[in-house]
């Protein structure tokens, strides 16, 4: 899925994940979404993004059930 490259483009991160340039774009503006600066671009870490949604959507699990958050 992330063709083994801990660090991607937003464009290649997008493919590859199937999230939105703009989540990507919005979550590097407000820090939700790991990255490095890499020139005028940025690199976002996405074993560490993927961690970090799957943990998220782990939260809303109780006695596999979705609860309100």
């Amino acid at each position: 899925m992330t063709d083994n490259k801990p660090f991607m483009t937003i464009s290649e991160t997008a493919a590859a994940t199937g999230l939105s340039k703009y989540y990507l774009r919005s979550g590097i503006k407000n820090g939700t979404v790991p990255y490095i600066p890499s020139g005028n671009r940025y690199l976002v870490n996405v074993p560490a993004l993927l961690e970090q949604l799957n943990n998220e959507s782990r939260k809303g699990v109780i006695n596999g059930r979705m609860e309100r958050l």
